[in-house]
C-alpha cells in the first residue's frame, strides 16, 4: 500500500483500502466515464442473471516526476458469487505501474443526498497530494475527447494534518469557487 493510500485513510475515515481489483476493461467503455461503465457492467450482468454491485470510492495513482501524488474519485465493481473487486473502465491503467484502490461509502452517497434536493449531481473533486503536506482540490477537469489528455486546474489547496475530509465540504469548496470566480470555469 502506497504511503499517500494510508494517508488518504487518515483524511477519509469509513475509508478501506481494497488491495486487489482486476482489470477487466469492455470494449464498450468509455474514457474518463467509470460511473457509466459500472453501471453499464451491472445492466449487462443483469441482463445476464448475474447480479453485481457498483463500488465508490478513490484510486490512487502513481507517484509523479514531480512529487505529486493524484487521487481520482472513481467507480468499479464487485461481484459478491465470486467475491472479487474488477474495474471495466478502459482508462489510464498503466501495465507495471501501481494503482491503489479505496473504497469510501461517503462518494456515492453524499452526492444523491445533495441531489434529492434537486441540485445537480456532482461527485467528489480529485485530489492531488503534494509533498511535503499540502492536499490540492481540483476545480476543474478537461479531456481532450481524441487524445483523452487530461488537463487539471488546481485550487490552492489545505495543509494535511492528518484531519478529515468531508465530502460535503469538497463539493462546497468547489461550488464556492465557481460562484466566486466564474471566470476561471470559462472552457
Amino acid at each position: 500500500m502506497k504511503y499517500i493510500t494510508r494517508k488518504l485513510l487518515r483524511n477519509r475515515p469509513g475509508s478501506v483500502h481494497v488491495p486487489r481489483v482486476e482489470h477487466r476493461p469492455h470494449p464498450d467503455s468509455l474514457h474518463h466515464r467509470c460511473a457509466d461503465n459500472a453501471m453499464l457492467e451491472c445492466q449487462r450482468q443483469k441482463e445476464a442473471g448475474h447480479a453485481v454491485m457498483i463500488v465508490g470510492g478513490w484510486l490512487v495513482c502513481p507517484r509523479d516526476d514531480d512529487g505529486h501524488t493524484g487521487v481520482c474519485f472513481h467507480i468499479w465493481n464487485y461481484d459478491p458469487v465470486e467475491d472479487v473487486y474488477y474495474d471495466v473502465s478502459p482508462q489510464g491503467l498503466e501495465p507495471g505501474l501501481e494503482y491503489d484502490y479505496v473504497m469510501d461509502p461517503d462518494v456515492w452517497r453524499v452526492p444523491w443526498d445533495r441531489a434529492q434536493d434537486g441540485s445537480a449531481l456532482r461527485f467528489p473533486p480529485s485530489l492531488r497530494y503534494d509533498e511535503p503536506g499540502m492536499i490540492r482540490i481540483a476545480l476543474q477537469t478537461r479531456i481532450d475527447k481524441e487524445t483523452h489528455h487530461v488537463e487539471v486546474e488546481w485550487l490552492n489547496g489545505v495543509e494535511d494534518h492528518g484531519q478529515e475530509l468531508p465530502i460535503d465540504w469538497l463539493l462546497d469548496v468547489v461550488e464556492e469557487t465557481r460562484q466566486r470566480e466564474p471566470e476561471r470555469m470559462a472552457v
